[in-house]
């Protein structure tokens, strides 16, 4: 039913699947015991990541018109949903609070919000450690009605930025978002021209430079903005990845960066590798990078047409990321299938600088 999060730690203390089950059901790929359940009142799609030896899930009780806060044990069964608290009472939604997203600081403070359509505001709130703090409201931009699916990354320990979809003129449209030590955000909208629709993710380089992409027409847009600028003057893509109609960034404690594609054609899976990110500097020149096909024919073919990949990083887990991608995908919804997959980079380290044929890496499923 709904995606929780994939956790890799670098030490191997951590390495599982979760997710709920078609009944609310909290499960583990790697123990599939129940842990916790969701109430029925939750339409929408939990968010999750795991904060020391617990997953935390959030989630919109449509019906109370509460957050239900979720935490259960990797190590112990100890699980438990309750209604989020603020200064010892139950935080009470508007009617109109949908779209909720949660992730982790590198200094380990919980920061979750929604969108509230009815006052267009995007709301936060953060848990330094000691309660919730009252929500942070900041408005839509002109003419949106909601913001959702946002992806984030976190550019310094109190900065996250972030690229999700609005509705504008009951069209889609999608923006970025700036969140600002904890207390602000702003939210710049995309130019019209690119006509995309749907946010797919983005990454921080070590020198906080910005990468996002986002679905449109013939594939994925990519949008840069150097370390230090205002998305106000790089809202216009500069490049495309043909065919695209799923990315996902992955990276471990290694050099290197992955992108996970989802192609719309013949290709399947593939990956594209980005070496030595550490010495990378302005925008990305997608053209260079090696592009590896992967051997997905032992998937089913419900798989061809799968539009959600999850990947284990540091922005949903507080434990260094393993030197293997863990990632997730989940079928066209014909038998609401997940398979869990793993590709090394280990065996990456020399790679060509210009796309020539490679070796095809074979990740093994696990259903």
């Amino acid at each position: 039913r709904y995606m929780m999060v994939p956790v890799s730690s670098s030490d191997g203390s951590y390495d599982t699947l979760s997710y709920y089950s078609n009944s609310g059901e909290a499960r583990d790929w790697s123990q599939d015991s129940v842990t916790s359940t969701l109430p029925n009142s939750v339409p929408h799609h939990p968010a999750s990541f795991l904060f020391e030896d617990d997953i935390f899930s959030f989630a919109i009780d449509t019906s109370a018109h509460r957050i239900i806060e979720c935490s259960r044990s990797l190590s112990k069964s100890q699980s438990e949903c309750v209604p989020l608290t603020i200064s010892g009472e139950e935080y009470e939604l508007a009617d109109s609070a949908k779209y909720i997203g949660a992730t982790i600081s590198p200094n380990g403070f919980k920061v979750v919000w929604w969108t509230e359509s009815g006052s267009s505001s995007w709301n936060f709130i953060v848990s330094f450690g000691s309660g919730w703090t009252t929500p942070v409201v900041v408005s839509l931009p002109s003419g949106w009605s909601r913001l959702s699916g946002l992806r984030v990354v976190w550019e310094t320990p109190s900065a996250f930025q972030g690229v999700g979809q609005g509705i504008a003129g009951g069209k889609p449209v999608v923006g970025v978002v700036r969140m600002n030590d904890f207390t602000s955000a702003e939210i710049t909208p995309f130019s019209s021209e690119d006509s995309i629709e749907s946010p797919l993710d983005l990454w921080a380089s070590p020198s906080t430079e910005i990468h996002s992409f986002s679905r449109g027409d013939g594939g994925a847009f990519y949008h840069y903005k150097p370390a230090g600028a205002s998305w106000n003057t790089h809202t216009s893509s500069l490049d495309l990845i043909a065919d695209v109609k799923s990315l996902r960034f992955g990276w471990s404690n290694s050099d290197d960066v992955l992108l996970i594609l989802m192609s719309s054609d013949e290709r399947g899976l593939e990956v594209m590798m980005i070496p030595q990110v550490s010495s990378l500097s302005g925008s990305l020149d997608l053209d260079l990078y090696p592009v590896y096909s992967l051997d997905d024919s032992n998937l089913p073919s419900s798989f061809g047409s799968s539009v959600a990949i999850f990947a284990s990083t540091d922005t949903y887990q507080d434990v260094p990321v393993a030197p293997f991608i863990r990632f997730a995908l989940m079928d066209d919804g014909s038998t609401n299938d997940l398979y869990a997959l793993s590709l090394d980079t280990t065996d990456c380290d020399s790679l060509p600088s210009s796309p020539t044929p490679t070796p095809t890496p074979t990740p093994t499923p696990t259903p």
